[in-house]
């Protein structure tokens, strides 16, 4: 293996994909359980989830991250499944709201940011870091 590919391997890596079950999270999952990383996907929909982790092979949780709590619980789930040790977190949760302003003015508004800071808030006491040289 050249060093270039020892570096950037992820083979027996632990990831945690969220939005995991369906489109690009679902993608992202796929790439990294053929490459060779143990993967644990989630998202709300634990059907969706399952179907998902048996297509590609990996494990699944059902996590609601838009709270804090769900982050909280979804982390313990991760730390047992993971024996503590997680390699790469991949955020790709979003949900949006549709914000109305005077009269027929609408836009959406990523609602999930809260999500993101309390997944990573969560995740790091067990995520390893790693120091190049």
């Amino acid at each position: 293996m050249s060093p270039a590919s020892s570096l950037f391997s992820v083979a027996g890596k632990n990831v945690l994909v969220t939005g995991g079950s369906r489109g690009i999270g679902f993608m992202i999952a796929k790439g990294y359980a053929l490459a060779g990383a143990n993967v644990l996907l989630t998202s709300r929909d634990g059907k969706a989830c399952s179907e998902a982790a048996s297509e590609i092979n990996c494990q699944y949780v059902a996590a609601n991250v838009s709270t804090r709590e769900g982050c909280k619980d979804l982390a313990q789930e991760v730390s047992r499944v993971f024996n503590g040790k997680l390699h790469v977190l991949v955020n790709n949760v979003s949900s949006f709201v549709l914000v109305c302003l005077y009269r027929s003015t609408c836009f959406f508004v990523v609602a999930n940011v809260a999500g993101l800071w309390h997944t990573v808030s969560a995740s790091t006491n067990f995520v390893e870091t790693y120091m190049y040289t």
